[in-house]
């Protein structure tokens, strides 16, 4: 994995690192010195050249792009960064005060350290700090004689000058307490800048080195904080008892990742061939936008609708707010991108969603059918690893406890075509329960004629019965949309056909659907909800339901009926089985939800219920 990570170093380019890698906020300001310590770019009164000082901000940037002045200071900036994320391996460790740079040409810090009344912030103070810090810069230096004249004149403009120039112009005026500022000097060009600073990574990079026969190793210090008393995190298996000895260019080029790490696809292929490798840069670039790119618009870049799939990757997976925990990794041999699934209109919702939806890509599937069924909001993303916490304003108990338990099977089949990792059973669990949840939680509006669950219940049946068999992997397999059109029509024959029967269990629960569906448009309450259907869900014995069903047919009875509901209410409570009947929930929804033919054409129209637009639940 490290092999493939710097090779992915090694051939990303370079104007990636540019794109994404950011100064940190504040003001930053270039000076020319001569060789005695005078400021030269200087105005009258003695203030920096107006075009040598400047503020960054990332939104500046985004609207409007970088002066020339800051960009030079970015380079500068990222040419002199600091190792790691505290202050132990700056120059300025022990008090921290100039802990914003790592190099002998420019030094840093933030307001609020500078001006922390807490603190000793005398000049004496501040010149012991700067002679601090650039004692420990001096090691980095080499033999470089024209390094050592630069810092020293530097070194010797700011112990005569940094703390009464920054009183006498008040330049702090304009910084917020969490902004830097940075100084740099000029004669410096940024490739001397990187040179010393690389000196300094390739010091700090490591926690611990050990020397061998041909060079020097060590701990990366980003992995963990290596403890001979930790036994638990030592590789026993390996050479040598920590797997994370590594030498120091392998080790800067692991930082140089981590430094990006953030703003690459979450989750991140990575490639080991170099001809996808090079396909994956050319469609990172394409990307303008300076939001985070997402992995599906990388693959279908990469494709191009000319092929069907990506082969020989690692797949990762980041969390942590940088990004630098890996919770995810696997070798993927190969990844379908295009699927040819339709999910029919069985049930119809309304007049714009009549037709059947083709899904041609495994993240449509993620979009149209997990999401739907996790009564997710499309415009939220699915947390495949994170830890999600209950929370009653956005979900029910059911999709919390859906989601965790099966996300992961749902993101081994979406991101890593792991079709087995759904089995039918699950899928099943996943939409009666969500189906049943939905019944749960409905509400009616008796004003506008209208469920709110009526359109998600109605997309899971679709979903349900078009996938019926997509993850069945045995040889046993039911057709329920060609099912539930039987069902239709066994419904219209026993309408026209006094000596129709009901033959078989699944016909019993659909047409007991239907029944109950249709004497719930004679209730008078103004609770019409759907989770009046509790009473029959949970029944199990036949003659039990037909006793539970029969008690309210009665509280209707004397109201109008059709002759068709006659008909087919007849042959349901005549009708024996031994069989248990929630076993047959799948067919007795689709009975409940269809159209319902046991109406007349008046009430028809006056029991149309309106489709309610799903909630924006998120999880």
């Amino acid at each position: 994995m490290i092999t493939e990570l710097t090779n992915f170093v090694d051939t990303i380019p370079q104007e990636i690192f540019a794109k994404y890698l950011k100064p940190k906020e504040g003001l930053y300001i270039l000076l020319e010195i001569d060789k005695n310590g005078n400021l030269i770019n200087a105005n009258e009164d003695g203030s920096i050249k107006e075009e040598d000082v400047g503020k960054y901000s990332e939104k500046d940037e985004k609207e409007n792009g970088l002066k020339e002045h800051m960009k030079k200071c970015k380079t500068l900036f990222l040419n002199s960064k600091v190792f790691g994320k505290g202050t132990n391996k700056s120059f300025n460790s022990s008090s921290g005060l100039f802990s914003t740079t790592a190099t002998p040409f420019g030094i840093g810090f933030t307001k609020k350290n500078y001006t922390n009344p807490d603190r000793d912030r005398s000049k004496d103070y501040i010149n012991n700090q700067i002679e601090a810090y650039f004692k420990s810069a001096e090691s980095f230096l080499g033999d470089n004689k024209k390094y050592a004249e630069w810092m020293n004149k530097f070194k010797l403009f700011l112990i005569s000058n940094l703390f009464d120039y920054i009183n006498k112009h008040d330049i702090l005026s304009d910084v917020k307490q969490t902004e830097n500022v940075c100084f740099f000097l000029k004669d410096p060009t940024s490739e001397d800048y990187k040179t010393v600073n690389q000196l300094y990574i390739s010091d700090k990079i490591f926690n611990e080195t050990y020397k061998t026969e041909t060079n020097e190793v060590g701990i990366y210090a980003v992995t963990h904080n290596f403890n001979d008393n930790k036994s638990f995190l030592k590789h026993k298996t390996g050479i040598s008892e920590s797997a994370k000895w590594i030498v120091g260019e392998t080790a800067a080029k692991l930082d140089k990742f981590y430094s990006i790490q953030k703003y690459l696809p979450n989750p991140f292929p990575l490639f080991i061939y170099k001809d996808e490798l090079d396909e994956f840069n050319k469609a990172f670039k394409v990307f303008k936008s300076d939001e985070k790119i997402k992995y599906s618009e990388i693959v279908k870049t990469i494709l191009d609708d000319k092929r069907e799939s990506l082969h020989n990757f690692y797949l990762l997976f980041f969390k942590g707010t940088d990004y630098s925990r890996v919770v995810d990794i696997d070798f993927i041999p190969m990844f379908k991108y295009k699927i040819d699934l339709t999910i029919k209109s069985l049930f119809y919702i309304n007049e714009n969603e009549k037709f059947d939806k083709k899904l041609n890509s495994v993240f449509q599937f993620e979009q149209k059918v997990l999401k739907e069924v996790l009564n997710i909001h499309t415009d939220y993303s699915i947390d495949y690893f994170g830890d999600v916490k209950f929370n009653s304003q956005y979900q029910t108990h059911n999709d919390y406890t859906q989601l965790l338990k099966y996300r992961k099977a749902f993101y081994d089949y979406i991101y890593k075509s792991r079709k087995e990792a759904i089995t039918q059973q699950m899928f099943d669990d996943i939409l009666l329960k969500g189906i049943l949840d939905d019944i749960r939680h409905d509400e009616y509006d008796a004003k506008g004629n209208y469920h709110s669950k009526s359109k998600p219940i109605l997309n899971k049946l679709n979903i349900w019965f078009s996938l019926y068999n997509y993850f069945n992997n045995s040889n046993k397999k039911e057709n329920m949309i060609t099912k539930i059109e039987n069902h239709r029509n066994v419904i219209d024959t026993i309408i026209s056909d006094k000596t129709k029967l009901i033959n078989t269990d699944d016909e019993f629960a659909y047409a007991s659907g239907h029944c109950i569906r249709y004497l719930f448009t004679k209730s008078e309450t103004k609770d019409k909800s759907y989770n009046r259907l509790e009473t029959f869900l949970q029944k199990t014995d036949c003659r039990i339901f037909q006793k539970a069903l029969a008690n309210f047919f009665a509280m209707y009875k004397h109201k109008n009926m059709t002759d068709k509901f006659g008909r087919v209410f007849s042959q349901v409570m005549d009708y024996e089985t031994e069989a248990n009947i929630k076993d047959f929930l799948p067919e007795f929804l689709a009975g409940f939800f269809d159209h319902n033919k046991l109406f007349s054409e008046t009430e028809k129209k006056e029991n149309e219920t309106k489709i309610n637009e799903p909630e924006n639940n998120v999880n």
